[in-house]
């Protein structure tokens, strides 16, 4: 037959509803933050904060930018790299053997 125990039940239920949640809070942009409309591709200090130490533009994830501001600083980052602000890839280090 059926073999069922109701406390085995009510104990899974209450296990399942102590949980804690994930209580986290969302990262803001820092774009957002300071209510810029235009990220000026001329400001390379600030735009050197979205590129890897080997020149790549950072992903939205790693900067904590929305979507947004994501697209503005990557045509910022591509237009500072066209003016030759930004260089398009750093020297990286090579083993020689």
């Amino acid at each position: 037959m059926f073999n069922w125990c109701w406390w085995k039940l009510v104990r899974r239920i209450m296990v399942f509803n102590n949980k804690k949640k994930n209580n986290f809070r969302r990262r803001r942009c820092e774009t957002c933050d300071q209510k810029l409309t235009y990220v000026d591709y001329k400001d390379v200090e600030f735009l050197s904060k979205f590129i890897t130490a080997t020149g790549q533009i950072k992903p939205h994830s790693a900067t904590g930018a929305c979507a947004k501001d994501q697209r503005k600083i990557a045509n910022a980052i591509k237009r500072a790299r066209f003016m030759a602000l930004i260089p398009y890839s750093k020297d990286r280090v090579r083993l020689v053997k």
